[in-house]
């Protein structure tokens, strides 16, 4: 219920999944000549949040439960966003 009620991670996953690696996608195709070289580095942009997260959440106090939300959404998420990353590539 905590994951998928909070709206906050849905914007989140928005941004980080789409939003970002589509101006990245806009701004690195003028620096990188190579159409492999961009499709790769835009896929990793948009790929989901790493575990990481988790660890230096943990680490540093912060709020675990909120870290492990946000990677279990945008990787049941990534489900769909990257086939639609991918589209804007071809």
């Amino acid at each position: 219920g905590k994951v998928f009620g909070n709206w906050r991670l849905y914007i989140v996953a928005f941004l980080k999944m789409i939003v970002i690696p589509v101006c990245a996608l806009f701004v690195l195709r003028y620096v990188l000549q190579n159409p492999l070289a961009l499709g790769v580095t835009v896929c990793l942009i948009g790929m989901p949040i790493a575990m990481n997260f988790t660890l230096l959440s943990a680490q540093y106090g912060r709020d675990q439960t909120l870290a492990s939300s946000s990677i279990f959404l945008t990787t049941l998420l990534s489900v769909f966003t990257i086939p639609v990353l991918c589209s804007f590539l071809i």
